[in-house]
């Protein structure tokens, strides 16, 4: 077996190398969009300009000529929201460090537990709006 790669091999190897570089340009530019056309156009660019297929030589181009491309707008994937027991939305607050409270995770909770967060007003006042039927957080409160 000779160390030679044939002409096969060759293309192929320069393939990964340009999808390797391809890649890492499209990590650091969210707003090209992927496509046929934009390629065609991408690489027409390069041989104008006599560049390497290159991460930085894409963005150079790219950038050059960013506004002969279709751009893609991020669009941030939504949150689920979630909720507590209560209904109350819990995604943009800390939760506390005895978490959601119901009449039943009060009532089993264990008494180290209950003597030292007994001494914390914010649970107090928890534990009693729950005992009450009211929600556990008051407006404003953290969760």
């Amino acid at each position: 077996m000779s160390d030679e790669l044939t002409k096969e091999q060759q293309l192929e190897l320069a393939n990964a190398e340009q999808q390797t570089e391809a890649a890492r340009f499209m990590r650091r530019n969210r707003e090209f969009k992927p496509g046929a056309e934009s390629a065609k156009k991408i690489k027409k660019l390069l041989d104008a300009e006599k560049l390497d297929f290159t991460a930085e030589n894409l963005e150079k181009v790219f950038l050059a000529h960013k506004a002969d491309f279709e751009l893609d707008v991020y669009k941030p994937v939504p949150v689920e929201q979630k909720k507590d027991v209560n209904g109350i939305l819990l995604n943009n607050f800390p939760m506390p460090e005895w978490g959601i409270l119901t009449k039943k995770s009060i009532y089993d909770l264990d008494r180290a537990s209950m003597r030292r967060w007994m001494k914390n007003p914010e649970f107090v006042a928890q534990v009693n709006r729950v005992q009450a039927g009211l929600p556990q957080f008051a407006e404003g409160e953290s969760r």
